[in-house]
């Protein structure tokens, strides 16, 4: 289409866009003038009958006041009596005015103690027959007030004795008929059945009177006519709301007929109110649709010129796509169906094989199906006709055979779509995959070529991805430990990584290492048979290029055999080969790391034991040193019998043993192991001449009042024993006892408290300790 067409279609458009917009606000101020019509209709007719039940309840409640006070009445012997009619007028309402209790000839009093005579008024007359009636029409009061007057038989059984008449004041019975509707601009008014206005509640500012006098002056004659013709006609209208036009008038009426004397309500509405809102409404229609207007216009511009903006855009992304598929290692295709034709080749396609246009339909006949390697075929065109019955995507591999022979590798993705006249074609890319998939070939070659050396060594390969939380463990992992758990998540129960219980802090500070840096951790994990055996588990992580962990991987490596030797050996190393005792160094390590590890305060506390025996040398003089080297291992089963497997154990030197108690222990209690202990300690070896008494002196430092580390308990417990060497042998001396006692420390013994080990009872059957 040229631009002089595309001109002329745009000024059509926009005139006949012009052309309905106005049509539509001349339509719309129509139907909008009809609506506002409707609703301010159906609101006057609200208005009324609210005004009429206002009206109507205002009287009821009045003709209720004079009854309750007729009752009061008839039960008195003389009702008409100047004191009654001024005691119950003060009982009344302020809004009735006038009242008076008058006889059956009509004679009476009124509130004020004036004489009333209404015998000849009809609604006294209706009274005397027992009927509650009401004035026809306003009446004019002494006092030159106008009131609605009431009157109310006073009867005892069924007749007549008084006649309660009453006057309800015009102001209350306008106030009553007052509406707030429209912004109070309606007029209430009551007529009479000679269609006489009685009173009415008009507009403020309005007088009924003055607006009477000012119709009659400026009203032709035939208006007065055609106004009460018309009012004639209201009466048989129902409640419809008629309008009326008049000489420079117009308004809306409606009436409500009441119950009393064949009298209506009738409201007024001034047609100037209709035409206030009509006008209101089509100003927010002109308005808005100046709006619509230019909003159309400027948006059908906007439309032109990103049509025009569109055409250059498409232009230059079709030139884009040339060029990118000019560089596509591969090509486009478009062809007619799995065994159709090709419709269309890009240029790169046919060079990536190697042929010519004319070469390539000659070779392959142009149909796609010829161009898929013969061992392919049936698969690749079942997996396309598959795919298009399920309406998806062609997603497909194959190869296929290029001019120099070369099978090269393809992958083809493209959907089906239509063209103008809704015939089927396959539109689809084409990529070269061959270098990829010789890629593929070396990395299985690689990746069976690694597993089958791990295999080999019999290692446990472990990965994961710390992107996605997913874990890789190797066949070996599932036959080894029979489920696959995360070594690398924390485990705060213990119930997921069968880890022994001693090992949990290891696991955990290698967990938290790996974090940053590469680690290796020796622990027991528990097999598929139950059984824990040490694994030495290598993990490493995998940064990106901003140095944070993405992946981790990593090696478990059974070392159970090797562990179990080297823990062999270094246990040998720690103990004393005569009585398997912890020998020295071993001794003195494995109690700095208890004090170390634990908390020393508190209630009791942990006795270190250090026993030298009393003339070792005599039993190897006389009886030699294999009968020496007996006593020394039957002194050590007896050491270890009267202690914990818990508890520190060791030899420190030929005749000398240590004890460390692992456990709180209370002073009383160390006093008994330690009587105890000496007694069983006091043996006799050899016969005759050659026997020989063997005894034990013992000196005790407690952690934490004799000190806290080991250096410290050691000296005391030294100094103690010293002491009890020094008081004689065979006895046992507390280091803070020997303190207190004020007893200085070696060489200058001086005697302390000693229990005399010799003579202490057996406290397994209930004796005391005493103390020499």
């Amino acid at each position: 289409m040229s631009k002089l067409s595309t001109a002329i279609v745009s000024a059509l458009f926009l005139a006949a866009l012009l052309g309905g917009l106005l049509y539509s606000i001349r339509d719309y101020n129509a139907s909008t003038k009809q609506d506002i019509t409707s609703n301010l209709t159906q609101r006057l007719q609200e208005s009324t009958h609210y005004a009429a039940e206002n009206f109507q309840r205002q009287l009821r409640e009045r003709f209720r006041d004079l009854e309750g006070t007729a009752r009061l009445l008839s039960s008195r012997e003389n009702p008409v009596t100047q004191e009654n009619a001024r005691n119950f007028g003060l009982m009344l309402e302020p809004s009735i005015r006038n009242f008076g209790i008058l006889s059956p000839d009509g004679r009476g009093f009124s509130a004020l103690g004036k004489e009333l005579d209404l015998s000849a008024d009809a609604y006294f007359q209706r009274a005397l027959r027992g009927e509650a009636s009401i004035s026809s029409g306003i009446v004019s009061t002494d006092d030159h007030s106008r009131v609605l007057a009431l009157a109310v038989p006073v009867t005892r059984e069924d007749k007549v004795l008084a006649v309660l008449v009453a006057g309800i004041n015009i102001d209350a019975l306008r106030a009553s008929i007052e509406t707030r509707a429209f912004d109070g601009r309606t007029s209430n008014l009551v007529f009479d059945s000679q269609d006489r206005v009685l009173f009415g509640a008009l507009p403020q500012g309005r007088d009924l009177d003055v607006l009477i006098r000012h119709f009659k002056q400026t009203q032709p004659p035939h208006t007065a006519s055609q106004v009460r013709d018309f009012f004639k006609g209201m009466r048989q209208s129902g409640d419809k709301v008629l309008h009326f036009k008049g000489a420079g008038y117009s308004f809306y009426m409606n009436r409500v007929p009441l119950t009393q004397n064949d009298w209506q309500l009738v409201s007024i509405l001034p047609q100037s109110v209709l035409n206030e809102r009509i006008d209101q409404q089509n100003a927010v229609t002109r308005t808005l649709m100046l709006r619509v207007t230019v909003i159309t216009v400027l948006l059908l511009l906007y439309l032109l010129y990103s049509q025009r903006r569109s055409h250059r855009k498409i232009r230059s992304q079709q030139e884009e796509y040339s060029a990118i598929i000019a560089n596509i290692s591969g090509g486009i295709q478009k062809f007619s169906g799995v065994d159709g034709s090709f419709l269309f080749l890009s240029q790169n396609y046919l060079d990536l094989l190697g042929y010519s246009r004319e070469e390539f339909e000659r070779i392959y006949e142009n149909t796609f199906a010829n161009t898929i390697y013969e061992e392919d075929r049936d698969e690749v065109l079942l997996t396309i006709s598959r795919q298009l019955e399920k309406s998806k995507a062609i997603d497909v591999e194959y190869r296929t055979r290029a001019k120099n022979g070369n099978l090269v590798w393809l992958y083809n993705k493209g959907t089906l779509t239509y063209d103008e006249r809704r015939q089927p074609y396959i539109a689809s890319i084409v990529f070269d995959i061959t270098h990829s998939k010789e890629m593929q070939q070396a990395q299985r070659i690689s990746d069976e070529r690694y597993h089958f050396i791990l295999e080999q060594h019999d290692i446990i390969i472990f990965e994961q991805d710390l992107l996605n939380g997913d874990f890789y463990c190797s066949t070996r992992w599932m036959q080894l430990f029979g489920s696959a758990f995360n070594i690398l998540e924390p485990d705060p129960d213990g119930s997921q990584i069968p880890v022994h219980p001693d090992d949990r802090d290891a696991l955990r500070d290698f967990q938290d290492a790996l974090q940053q840096t590469k680690r290796v951790a020796e622990m027991r994990l528990c097999d598929v048979d139950g059984l824990y055996r040490w694994y030495r588990i290598e993990a490493s992580n995998i940064m990106d290029d901003s140095g944070w962990p993405i992946y981790v991987i990593g090696i478990i490596t059974d070392i159970d055999n090797q562990k179990n030797l080297e823990l062999t050996l270094r246990n040998q190393a720690a103990r004393d080969s005569a009585t398997g005792m912890y020998n020295k160094l071993a001794t003195e390590q494995a109690i700095a790391r208890f004090l170390d590890r634990h908390n020393l305060d508190g209630a009791g506390g942990y006795a270190l034991f250090m026993i030298d025996f009393d003339n070792f040398k005599n039993i190897n003089d006389r009886l030699g040193h294999a009968v020496g080297d007996q006593a020394i291992c039957a002194m050590a089963r007896i050491i270890r019998q009267n202690f914990r497997s818990a508890d520190i154990v060791g030899r420190i030197g030929g005749d000398e043993f240590l004890v460390f108690c692992t456990e709180r222990l209370s002073m009383l209690r160390i006093r008994e192991r330690a009587a105890k202990l000496g007694g069983e300690l006091h043996t006799e070896w050899g016969e005759g001449e050659s026997r020989c008494v063997l005894t034990a002196s013992m000196g005790v430092a407690c952690a934490p009042c004799d000190g806290r580390s080991f250096a410290e308990l050691y000296q005391h417990a030294d100094e103690a024993t010293y002491q009890a060497k020094h008081m004689g042998k065979n006895g046992c001396v507390f280091y803070a006892e020997m303190r207190e006692a004020g007893a200085l420390p070696p060489p200058a013994g001086a005697s302390v408290v000693n229990t005399n080990i010799d003579a202490a009872p057996d406290v397994e059957n209930g004796g005391d300790v005493s103390e020499a």
